[in-house]
């Protein structure tokens, strides 16, 4: 199995070699050792032994671990020591291993590396012991993360030049923005530092209202016996959208409902739960419409909602196709049989050209939009051509070319992957003729 490409890349940059400093052409003649001792394997025999025994595990994580953790038991001190333990760090994110991303990620951050995902998984593994100096460190951690997200998104919100699925990402980022704050509230609490803590939680609330964020602010304002408000807050815990809970999170929202409410001297905690859902509501649907106005596409769970760039300028909304059958061709310029099957897709438009009720759309997705106009140009084709703005992703289209075929209320009728030239003109034209006889 292929592994996966933060793997392959993080590989290829340990098998990197040790630079030669300037001016200096070899590496200099080594002492001679004493008699009583073994002569030291030379740096460059250590490389080399290194990048053969990683060639030879295939690009398997497990025994790429198994290799590097042999070196640095073999050569502690050698001069790939702090590249390799950002790699072990890295690997164990990807494979999940908890256990070395507390014995190897510490070492990684403290050495200089500054991966998101490395910083949040340790600071939330560090949050799970119990000692004053685990808390103190993910604190240290959490404060590393937060502003290196929080520039971000400020530069993602910046970009002018539209990238398909840039919805999805800020969507994720804010999660992960939102997720450190709380660890870095969770922290100040578990060292005592319970009034400072609140702001961090409130501000993760603020940014991706969650269970999680305000279950963190309920049992702070509990501590600091504001058992009202805490209780309020857990309501906001129980009612809130949030897709990444489980249910095991919800009961334990109503359970600290049911203690809150006991506290703050309330006979029904339920009489909280209308008013929480309409503080909600306006909170999420006010992020939802952020989200769509930097991206039309956010949250987008039906081809009809997505709204596509023209190439030629202008966007096209999907939902103004609904009621016909509309044929999408995904192609891109690099694509040999893209330009093979191009003639017989103008075949099957012939078809079909004088019938209004079935659309052709040509959906571009190449990720460097630069090279589609002049591609037109030179093959004489023609410009009615549209951006991938992430269709493309959401049918899940792994290979080029592809044809998919909507039915009139925009669900997907046929799925078209590669083509069979001898067979595609009539194929295609079955297609779309029962489309149009099934609505």
């Amino acid at each position: 199995m292929t592994p996966p490409p933060r793997l392959v890349l993080a590989a290829l940059l340990a098998l990197a070699p040790v630079l030669v400093q300037p001016g200096q052409t070899s590496a200099p003649p080594a002492k001679a050792p004493a008699a009583s001792q073994s002569p030291a394997p030379r740096t460059a025999d250590l490389d080399a032994r290194l990048d053969e025994e990683l060639s030879d595990t295939g690009g398997n994580p497990t025994e790429i671990v198994a290799v590097l953790e042999k070196h640095l038991q073999a050569h502690p001190g050698c001069p790939k020591q702090k590249e390799i333990i950002r790699l072990l760090a890295q690997l164990a994110v990807e494979t999940k291993d908890r256990q070395r991303q507390l014995k190897y990620g510490p070492l990684a951050i403290e050495n200089g590396t500054r991966d998101p995902r490395l910083l949040q998984f340790v600071t939330r593994d560090l949050l799970d012991r119990d000692d004053a100096a685990s808390q103190a460190q993910a604190l240290k951690y959490a404060l590393l993360l937060i502003p290196q997200l929080r520039t971000e998104i400020k530069n993602q919100l910046a970009s002018t030049t539209y990238a398909p699925g840039q919805g999805r990402r800020l969507d994720e980022t804010e999660f992960a923005l939102k997720e450190a704050l709380v660890y870095h509230a969770r922290a100040l609490d578990r060292l005592g530092r319970n009034e400072e803590a609140l702001k961090p939680a409130t501000d993760a609330w603020e940014i991706q209202p969650s269970l999680d964020a305000a279950l963190e602010r309920a049992l702070l304002l509990e501590r600091l016996g504001r058992y009202s408000e805490a209780l309020d807050a857990a309501a906001e815990a129980f009612v809130v959208e949030d897709e990444r809970a489980d249910s095991g999170e919800r009961q334990r929202a109503r359970e600290r409902m049911a203690a809150l409410a006991s506290k703050a001297n309330v006979n029904d905690a339920s009489a909280r739960v209308l008013p929480a859902w309409d503080r909600t509501r306006p909170l999420l649907e006010a992020r939802r419409q952020r989200l769509r106005a930097f991206d039309p596409n956010s949250g987008a769970s039906s081809p009809l909602e997505f709204t596509l760039t023209r190439i030629e300028g202008g966007q096209l909304a999907m939902s103004s196709l609904k009621g016909k059958v509309v044929v999408l061709d995904f192609w891109a310029t690099w694509c040999g049989p893209c330009r093979a099957q191009h003639p017989l897709y103008e075949q099957v438009k012939q078809r079909f050209k004088n019938n209004p009720d079935v659309v052709f759309l040509a959906i571009a997705t190449d990720d460097d939009r630069s090279l589609v106009k002049p591609f037109l140009d030179r093959q004489k084709w023609s410009k009615e051509v549209l951006y991938d703005d992430g269709l493309g992703g959401f049918f899940r289209v792994t290979s080029i070319p592809t044809t998919v075929v909507l039915g009139r209320n925009g669900e997907v009728q046929s799925r078209m992957p590669g083509y069979v030239p001898e067979r595609f003109v009539d194929m295609l034209s079955e297609r779309i003729g029962a489309a149009l006889a099934g609505d």
